[in-house]
């Protein structure tokens, strides 16, 4: 059964806080606000996995919150070494999520692409820096009214998982959107 992590946003702790199930309270952190459109915003958001929490194909993580009224700029991914084999496989999709802030229950399939797709990160002995390439991030369109989650979905398992503490940094920069955006 897949899992549902949250980074830092919204547990308030580093920690990945596995959501999976019902009844849980998530704590929201607001991001930070820009105040004028030349403001380029940074939110970082982190997570840990103690040694033996692997995740899998499916695992949804929660990584990010993309403010109503606001578009990207730019994102930064940061990683241990997640996939300690010779020939890593560890990849996951990263983009906009449908659903609310917080909803525990988006699976797979809640998170886009726009930001990229299998995506290897976690790959080797140091840690690893996965930077935007992709016109498509820049070009996700501002939503006036609702803040918008930016998740990453395992879509291919470690073939070797790091029997360590493994953590996962998100840095999301975004700004103010100018009218007509």
């Amino acid at each position: 059964m897949a899992k549902y992590f949250v980074g830092s946003h919204l547990s308030g702790a580093i920690p990945a806080l596995d959501v999976t199930g019902t009844g849980i309270v998530v704590q929201r952190i607001p991001p930070p606000i820009g105040d004028d459109q030349a403001s380029v915003m940074c939110a970082r958001s982190s997570l840990s996995l103690v040694s033996g929490t692997n995740p899998v194909a499916a695992d949804v993580f929660e990584v990010g919150v993309l403010p109503a009224d606001h578009v990207l700029v730019d994102f930064i991914l940061t990683s241990d070494s997640w996939d300690s084999n010779a020939s890593p496989t560890l990849a996951a999709n990263i983009g906009v999520m449908t659903g609310a802030v917080g909803d525990t229950s988006r699976l797979t399939g809640a998170v886009g692409t726009e930001f990229g797709a299998a995506i290897v990160f976690g790959k080797t002995a140091v840690s690893v820096f996965v930077r935007n390439t992709t016109l498509a991030a820049l070009r996700v369109a501002q939503s006036k009214t609702v803040d918008r989650s930016i998740g990453m979905a395992i879509t291919t398992a470690a073939a070797t998982n790091v029997a360590a503490t493994r953590q996962l940094d998100f840095f999301l920069f975004y700004r103010i959107a100018r009218y007509g955006e």
